[in-house]
């Protein structure tokens, strides 16, 4: 796979960082790293102009280290200690919340997309590593929560490698910080390039920061690519370029010789620095950024650059269009076809903005118009509030965008729709999600979720069972997983509602929990009077052939063996 290009501004010279952002902002990724002391601690001022002119442009920064200046502020007002301000380095909670306000006030932005705990292996101080990290991510997950930031990560240089921290403990220090699983700890940040290339080895045999950060769903951001820009002036760099790739530039191969390693089981490709040139080199990159609360990852851009160029401008246009500002980072849907990014609203306040695009003429089918009949048909449902619609059409295409209320509460599952992760659901989670299944089954609707021409070809063909004629329809949300519905029973996506076979949404929240196995007989518990049903179970039937088509098609393969062994148990 290929990796995401990315600005970084440690060695970027002061004269440069306004021309290089600039240019940043016109790749398909518009990422940039910074930091409080880089470029002299004038990082910061000097990208402001460019980052309030370009909202799309999205940033990371960091919190941690002190200059002189930042120092003796900090010290006056009174959010580190004598030894800190000595060290240079503090992650003392009060600094850290202290940072975060510098940090927005140069940027120019009400929310910034990461805040990176700076190598935080620094630290001397008593008490042990641990006990200041746990502070630190006390400080950013209020941030997170207060929308002041999108989430945090760690940013170290030789953290993984001399031993101080590992993933695992990173995730359990943060657990124990925000009290829950689902924390805000999302990203990581180290070296990798041909010199620093340990970690990539480590990935190649599922080991390692990257593997068990990609596992876990988070991203990761290498740095130094270019090792400072040692790599591209080493005698001999032009030829070694040609070999890996003919007629790049030593800066060019060391880029395409850095993939973007993860598990077998995930992928976050890195985002990577920049050594300085506001001219980037050319990539074919592909975004995976971290996204907000309540919005989930799952999906790549589309394959053709200029599909993506297209949706981007498409997306802004309707923005501007509702009057709506957006910032935050794009989150794609299924083959890039939808695209969704946080919009801040005058009348609204916080909202989603959703775009989706079908040619010109193909518009107007069921999910085209889902999210407006369903805003009708199930008001008491507890589901994003829909504010407006925006449509236009193109020569070629047409686009409809839907500006939905904000939703600032994490998904179960945000890595996808199929669960990684074992959750401890409340007696009123369940009361919640039922009450909303019984209203979506008693809606009358002449729209069509499952169609009896599928289930006779799909289930005979992936379970080997024949294809059962279903009667008994009822209303359905019809994409009912734990990546769509939150922790406070919010539920997301509503385009393709419709006629099911009874207990249709229930199945496919059970199958694709199937990996986490207190989780799916938690939920089988919950809806045993539906799921020990012949209804039920021929819902079940039908939901695993549903994905063990996705999985012939390399999606969801993970579940292949527990969806087999389903379908076995349902045969007894």
């Amino acid at each position: 796979m290929t990796a995401t290009l990315g600005l970084g501004t440690y060695r970027t010279p002061a004269t440069s960082v306004v021309a290089a952002a600039e240019r940043a902002v016109t790749t398909p990724v518009p990422w940039v790293d910074t930091a409080p002391n880089y470029c002299g601690a004038r990082a910061h001022r000097l990208l402001a102009p460019v980052l309030q002119a370009t909202p799309q442009l999205r940033v990371a920064t960091k919190t941690g280290f002190l200059t002189p200046q930042t120092g003796r502020e900090a010290l006056a007002a009174g959010v580190i200690t004598d030894p800190e301000a000595n060290l240079g380095h503090s992650l003392n909670p009060s600094f850290v919340r202290w940072q975060i306000d510098r940090s927005l006030a140069e940027l120019g932005r009400d929310r910034l997309d990461v805040v990176f705990v700076h190598n935080p292996e620094r630290v001397r101080e008593p008490g042990g590593l641990a006990q200041h990290l746990r502070g630190a991510f006390e400080a950013l997950e209020v941030e997170a929560w207060a929308g002041r930031i999108g989430s945090y990560g760690v940013a170290t240089w030789n953290g993984f490698s001399k031993g101080w921290f590992n993933v695992a403990s990173l995730d359990r220090i943060a657990t124990e910080a925000a009290g829950t699983p689902d924390h805000h700890l999302r990203t990581i940040q180290l070296p990798v390039s041909l010199i620093e290339d340990t970690p990539l080895h480590q990935a190649l045999r599922g080991r390692g920061p990257i593997t068990h950060a990609a596992d876990r769903g988070w991203s990761v951001h290498a740095s130094a690519p270019l090792h400072g820009g040692t790599l591209a002036r080493l005698d001999g760099a032009d030829t070694l370029a040609n070999l890996i790739r003919p007629g790049a530039s030593a800066a060019e191969a060391c880029l395409a010789s850095h993939p973007a390693p993860a598990s077998p089981k995930s992928c976050c490709p890195p985002a990577m620095r920049h050594t300085g040139n506001p001219h980037l080199p050319r990539s074919t990159c592909r975004p995976c950024l971290p996204t907000p609360c309540g919005a989930s990852s799952m999906y790549s851009p589309p394959p053709d650059p200029a599909d993506e160029r297209r949706m981007t401008t498409a997306h802004t246009q309707a923005a501007a269009a509702l009057g709506a500002t957006v910032s935050g980072p794009l989150v794609w849907g299924y083959q890039g076809r939808t695209l969704g990014r946080r919009a801040d609203d005058r009348l609204n306040g916080a909202c989603w903005l959703r775009l989706q695009s079908a040619p010109a003429g193909k518009e107007g089918n069921k999910h085209w118009e889902g999210q407006e009949i369903a805003a009708r048909h199930f008001p008491t449902v507890r589901k994003p509030a829909l504010h407006a619609i925006h449509d236009t059409t193109t020569d070629r295409y047409a686009y409809r965008a839907e500006l939905t209320a904000f939703v600032d509460q994490p998904v179960l599952s945000p890595d996808g729709p199929v669960l990684n992760k074992e959750l401890d659901l409340s007696d009123a989670w369940f009361k919640s999600i039922r009450s909303d299944l019984d209203t979506i089954a008693a809606t009358p609707t002449d729209r069509i979720a499952v169609r009896q021409q599928w289930i006779d070809r799909a289930v005979p063909q992936f379970t080997g069972h024949p294809a059962p004629h279903i009667s008994d329809l009822t209303c359905a949300h019809g994409d009912f997983h734990l990546a769509n519905i939150t922790a406070t029973g919010t539920i997301l996506d509503w385009e393709g509602f419709g006629l099911a076979p009874r207990g249709w949404d229930t199945a496919l929240l059970y199958a694709y929990a199937l990996n986490t196995p207190a989780t799916a007989d938690r939920i089988r518990d919950a809806f045993t009077d539906i799921l020990e049903t012949d209804a039920g179970r021929i819902a079940l039937l039908i939901a695993a052939a549903d994905l063990l088509q996705s999985a012939s098609r390399g999606d969801h393969s993970e579940l292949e063996g527990p969806l087999r062994d389903l379908v076995l148990n349902l045969n007894s």
